[in-house]
């Protein structure tokens, strides 16, 4: 989006909504804060511009996809899409505690206890959960919603020892920003998200696949949006499509002199193999390797 534009709304690019991860119900605050957020085009661009919004914890967060369906009608709903961005975990989880917005006092070492302890706890506490349903289901997401909402409320929000509890930072209540074990846990998260949004209106790539192939990477999105990579509802030409496309691959990395020393091989190796079982069922899920 050019200048102009930005300047004409109000909003920047790279801000990130936190609109939807919360466990608030006030669905007309979330509207009007969607409204907030939303660009303004002009009658001509109509059509031709998605309008998009992004933010890291909406697929972790537990309570954010139920959200959605209260805030926006039906008709609204039917042409939403979804797209997720992963990475592989071990890296995410090591990159979230290194960076210094983590603000994080903890070693390495005792993330990774928590977090896989936090993680059996939540599991046990799914596990007894799903023993009493009256209809039977191998995983939480395949309960209905109602279901859903009443185990997340009885292992989440009745608990503090099943997940990264609130940290404040900022002046302002984030959630989870310490969750750096758990949110690299991404095949409940999918499910969650296919149960209720639809599997064909979600996209799922991984940061890896994108720094192999970008520009094939964006092709997929694009089709997925049904837009058009150079033309009418794409880029102008290829020359500023490869161009976009590199300088989008380069931005983003912190500066290496603000991060913590890397933990050891032997830790990382220990997180990697935590993360196995849980990436094996992602990719049994999605039907390929993403990492």
């Amino acid at each position: 989006m050019d200048t102009r534009e930005e300047e004409e709304t109000g909003v920047p690019f790279d801000d990130e909504a936190r609109i939807f991860n919360t466990r608030s119900t006030d669905y007309a605050k979330m509207l009007e804060d969607h409204w907030n957020m939303t660009r303004i085009i002009s009658d001509t661009r109509v059509g031709l511009v998605l309008n998009l919004m992004w933010g890291p914890t909406y697929s972790y967060h537990p309570n954010a996809p139920f959200h959605l369906p209260k805030v926006y009608p039906d008709e609204k709903m039917q042409k939403m899409k979804f797209v997720f961005v992963i990475r592989e975990p071990t890296s995410r989880a090591v990159a979230s505690w290194r960076s210094p917005k983590s603000k994080d006092t903890r070693s390495f070492e005792q993330v990774l206890h928590d977090g896989i302890q936090q993680r059996r706890n939540l599991e046990a506490c799914y596990d007894g959960s799903l023993s009493r349903s009256s209809k039977p289901a191998n995983f939480v997401e395949e309960l209905s919603t109602e279901q859903q909402l009443q185990v997340i409320d009885e292992c989440w929000w009745q608990r503090d020892d099943t997940h990264d509890q609130t940290t404040r930072l900022f002046g302002e209540s984030v959630e989870f920003v310490h969750a750096h074990v758990d949110q690299g846990i991404y095949v409940d998260q999918l499910r969650r998200w296919f149960n209720l949004h639809g599997r064909n209106n979600t996209f799922v790539y991984s940061a890896e696949e994108w720094a192999e192939n970008p520009q094939q990477t964006y092709g997929r999105i694009a089709e997925f949006f049904g837009i058009q990579v150079v033309g009418v509802s794409g880029f102008k030409n290829a020359s500023v499509y490869n161009t976009t496309i590199d300088e989008a691959t380069q931005k983003g990395e912190e500066d290496p002199s603000t991060l913590r020393e890397e933990p050891s091989k032997e830790i990382q190796d220990q997180l990697r193999e935590f993360y196995r079982p849980y990436n094996e069922q992602l990719w049994k899920l999605l039907g390929r390797k993403l990492y």
